[in-house]
């Protein structure tokens, strides 16, 4: 029994060796400007999210999120978002969305169109999302284009409640933009609510600069 135990260990350890290796290597490539990051902030990101499983592979839900900078003294963006997900096949599913945007200055109305297709082996899950988004400024009458890749890895750590994982996502249309790096664990709290807690580094290409956050999310399955 011991014997079991320890292997049990050295193989969670060496998922998680694994996982942060391709953590770094997927945010060197998503990332050119890394070593010209000038300036360093302290932010916190906050979520609640609502969905429900229809018939016929359907969902629907909403999410409001709101993120903070300069230690929580400033407002990066909040949104109030409305979505609605298809499952394709069990391994892709699409979700289409609207949401309403503001930041310290401006707000947006966008539309965001996603795919995300989902690979297991084991304990290990492999999910890279495409997403496109369409965003219009009222006020001065300009839209904008934008796209972003997530490509994430999870490890489901056989009885236990927590799914550790690791996620970057490039920002980008004719330039490259911005890209997260997400370090994390979701907890499942009962088979309808789950927590998420998370850190998340943001390099910015203009200005250059990091935005080192931590986060929280909720999340519910009516």
């Amino acid at each position: 029994m011991p014997a079991d135990m320890d292997a049990r260990r050295s193989v969670r350890a060496t998922m998680i060796r694994r996982m942060l290796a391709c953590c770094m290597t997927v945010t060197t490539l998503f990332t050119p400007g890394l070593l010209r990051a000038q300036r360093n902030e302290a932010g916190g990101w906050a979520s609640l999210q609502l969905s429900k499983a229809l018939q016929h592979n359907w969902t629907l839900g909403v999410r409001g999120e709101i993120r903070g900078r300069e230690e929580m003294h400033s407002l990066d963006l909040a949104f109030l978002r409305a979505m609605a997900g298809y499952r394709i096949t069990p391994w892709m599913g699409a979700e289409l969305a609207v949401d309403r945007m503001w930041r310290s200055t401006s707000a947006q109305n966008r539309m965001l169109l996603s795919l995300t297709g989902t690979w297991g082996r084991r304990s290990l899950a492999l999910s890279v999302r495409q997403r496109y988004i369409y965003a219009h400024n009222g006020e001065t009458h300009s839209y904008a284009h934008l796209m972003r890749t997530m490509v994430s890895l999870s490890c489901h750590m056989g009885d236990s409640r927590w799914t550790p994982y690791i996620s970057v996502e490039g920002y980008y249309w004719d330039r490259w933009q911005m890209t997260h790096t997400f370090i994390g664990s979701r907890l499942r709290l009962d088979s309808h609510n789950s927590l998420d807690l998370f850190y998340v580094c943001n390099i910015k290409a203009t200005p250059a600069g990091l935005i080192h956050s931590i986060g929280a999310g909720y999340a519910c399955r009516l």
